[in-house]
């Protein structure tokens, strides 16, 4: 991820690069201490929320109603499922036919 990121731009700073892959390091370490933490409890990671053999999710929704529930590590890996999580607001400008 350093290596796309200094090929990304010239202007990329050494610190910049640094930063990506201190955190994309830190975040696949912590998802590899869940997964083998979960491993170890017997539990099953899955794509779907509570599906057949699974007992936890691979990601959690933004709002996930478990949310109090879970420590600041679990916290990290959650994604928005809709559209408008991930859209910004569009303001609309309405005119009535008469208008124009």
């Amino acid at each position: 991820m350093g290596e796309r990121a200094s090929i990304h731009k010239e202007a990329v700073q050494e610190a910049q690069i640094n930063h990506v892959n201190s955190r994309a390091q830190s975040l696949i370490d912590d998802w590899a201490v869940l997964a083998h933490k979960a491993g170890d409890d017997g539990v099953t990671f899955g794509y779907a929320r509570r599906g057949k053999g699974v007992n936890t999710p691979l990601l959690r929704e933004m709002i996930d109603p478990d949310r109090d529930k879970l420590n600041p590590t679990q916290l990290q890996f959650r994604a928005p499922r809709s559209l408008r999580d991930v859209e910004p607001g569009v303001l609309l400008v309405t005119k009535s036919p008469e208008e124009d």
